[in-house]
């Protein structure tokens, strides 16, 4: 314990170290601007290899005060991290490039390669996901009129508790579909038997599954 307490303060002097080099604190600046209001869901994974639909939305205080301490978390990292600004359609968005090539380079092998997490500003709201698709999807929900049949309140699973919650006071509220979850599951599983040798001499058929 008297180790990693030792180890831990050394990581923190250094931290404050950059700080003061940078001028900015991780604990004010960045986290200090966000609010205290989360929504987020996800969709299950439809396939090896391809990220699941993903969004987290959090309140922000201050925007401009965000993107510029984020960048200079950017900085810090020495070329971990990456923001690229993107304006498309009107529709602006922040992309983050993850390097976490652990051979230094060597291996050529980074497995945030797969995914490109976004975040963009909308009503004061962060809005992030795993691809540029997700945020404006996020965008053009944000965008429409209130119908009931585009969100959560017209799933089968989701619709036997809606009546049951307060109309006030509620300061958090989690819901899983585990129907789908299992059937994301099951299709991940299937596509991975693809990959599994099968001796010829075995009359079974893993496609059929």
């Amino acid at each position: 314990a008297k180790i990693l307490k030792t180890a831990c303060d050394d990581v923190l002097g250094q931290l404050g170290k950059m700080e003061e080099q940078f001028g900015v604190s991780i604990k004010h600046d960045l986290f200090g601007a966000f609010g205290n209001q989360l929504v987020s869901w996800s969709m299950p994974m439809a396939a090896f290899g391809t990220a699941p639909e993903l969004a987290i939305l959090i309140r922000v205080n201050d925007q401009e005060r965000l993107l510029e301490t984020m960048n200079t978390v950017c900085e810090l990292s020495r070329g971990t991290l990456e923001i690229d600004k993107v304006e498309r359609r009107g529709i602006t968005v922040y992309q983050l490039r993850v390097d976490l090539d652990t051979g230094g380079g060597m291996t050529g092998f980074n497995p945030m390669d797969m995914f490109s997490p976004t975040f963009g500003f909308k009503d004061g709201w962060m809005v992030a996901g795993l691809s540029t698709g997700d945020v404006k999807r996020v965008f053009g929900r944000m965008d429409r009129d209130d119908d009931p049949s585009g969100d959560i309140r017209s799933s089968e699973e989701f619709s036997p508790y809606l009546g049951k919650l307060p109309e006030k006071g509620i300061g958090s509220l989690a819901f899983t579909d585990w129907k789908a979850t299992f059937e994301g599951y099951y299709q991940l599983g299937t596509s991975l038997l693809a990959f599994v040798p099968l001796d010829p001499e075995i009359p079974f058929d893993l496609s059929l599954l």
